[in-house]
């Protein structure tokens, strides 16, 4: 009865072997052969033949590194991970496994090929992807991340964690990495390392689960908000240039306010007594001396030389006016500095009202006007154009 168990229990283990979906073998350690394995084994690499055979398993499979397997077999156990290997004539990868057993007085080991192929490549063409990618799952955890994400977070990533704590910013709303409309996309501006990164969320569903996990990709727009800077920014002063200001002028014309055109007095002589080098820091200085008088949402750009433009939005004449004398104000603490001299910035400037019939050339006109006659009365001063 014992015999007929024992004869039960290895037909059943041979079954269960000849039945397994992965390549398995069994490996003679006294030989090397192989003796025995699953069906799946036969199908790829015997063809006709049968078990047990006079071969090794380096001689049935073409392994690109036999080596690699040759040594795992004389260990009798572990894995070989990432093993390359070629069947009709294809490429294959598969984590080869290797479990040593005894039985009977005789030693053997039990090899599996997991055929990871496929998962390899998606894995590779995930890494080869530049930008930062996690899958996250409904519970918030972490299932995936590319070799992007890795360098963007560095050695912080593993299976499982809670990604929360690595997404949160207090600037942006809770989980904000979720998708909340109907959009198929939704698009963040998500810092780290102070960098700027386009977030963009894609939610799906995996086979067989009830909820939805997401897929977070992160673009890095430094560049891009960089050339954008520069294509809308003056280089020098860092004010808009004239032809981004050419573009947005219709659009607060529409909303009411105010414009002021100020021209920085006595250029010339300071580019020609002190050179171009003092004459870009005089522009910078009277730049920065502007800009940090006016409201966020204030639209400061240069024309051209030393002629700016300033658009106050939805601002009254005396509110302007009244920026125009702190402007003033701070010039006389603000003196050009350079080469070891100082020197007093002085500014001319006509202020005007926007009309709801305005263009942006007849307001320009209008505060241009203006602008002449401060010029005409001396300089240094503001007027209103009436």
């Amino acid at each position: 009865e014992q015999r007929r168990a024992k004869r039960r229990a290895e037909s059943l283990f041979q079954a269960v072997l000849r039945g397994s979906p992965h390549p398995s073998a069994i490996v003679d350690r006294a030989t090397m052969h192989v003796i025995d394995g699953s069906n799946s084994f036969a199908r790829e690499f015997l063809g006709d033949a049968r078990f047990p055979t006079a071969k090794t398993i380096t001689d049935l499979i073409h392994f690109s590194l036999p080596e690699r397997i040759e040594q795992l077999l004389a260990r009798g156990s572990g894995a070989a991970l990432h093993t390359v290997y070629y069947a009709g004539g294809t490429g294959h990868v598969a984590n080869v496994r290797c479990y040593s057993v005894e039985h009977e007085g005789g030693r053997y080991d039990f090899v599996v090929l997991e055929d990871i192929t496929e998962q390899h490549y998606l894995k590779a063409a995930f890494d080869a992807i530049g930008d930062a990618v996690l899958v996250i799952g409904s519970d918030g955890k972490l299932l995936y991340a590319n070799r992007g994400a890795e360098e963007l977070f560095g050695s912080t990533l593993y299976f499982g964690m809670d990604i929360e704590p690595l997404l949160s910013r207090t600037s942006m709303p809770d989980r904000w990495w979720l998708r909340r409309t109907s959009s198929r996309f939704d698009e963040h501006r998500f810092v780290v390392n102070d960098q700027p990164h386009s977030a963009t969320s894609v939610v799906f569903r995996f086979a067989g689960e009830p909820n939805e996990s997401t897929i977070l990709t992160l673009h890095n727009i430094a560049e891009e908000e960089e050339l954008q800077r520069l294509a809308t920014h003056d280089a020098l002063t860092g004010a808009y240039n004239v032809r981004h200001f050419e573009s947005i002028v219709p659009e607060h014309v529409a909303a009411g306010g105010t414009m002021a055109l100020i021209d920085l007095d006595y250029f010339k002589p300071i580019n020609d007594e002190l050179g171009h080098a003092a004459g870009d820091a005089a522009l910078i200085t009277f730049a920065n001396v502007i800009r940090d008088e006016l409201r966020g949402v204030d639209v400061f750009a240069r024309l051209g030389g030393d002629e700016f433009a300033v658009v106050l939005p939805r601002a009254s004449l005396t509110e302007a006016q009244a920026t125009m004398e702190r402007v003033y104000s701070r010039l006389e603490r603000t003196p050009l500095r350079f080469d070891g001299k100082a020197r007093l910035l002085s500014a001319s400037c006509g202020i005007t009202r926007i009309a709801p019939d305005d263009t942006a050339a007849s307001l320009k006109a209008r505060a241009d006007h203006a602008l002449y006659d401060a010029k005409h009365q001396g300089r240094g001063r503001f007027v209103v154009a009436n």
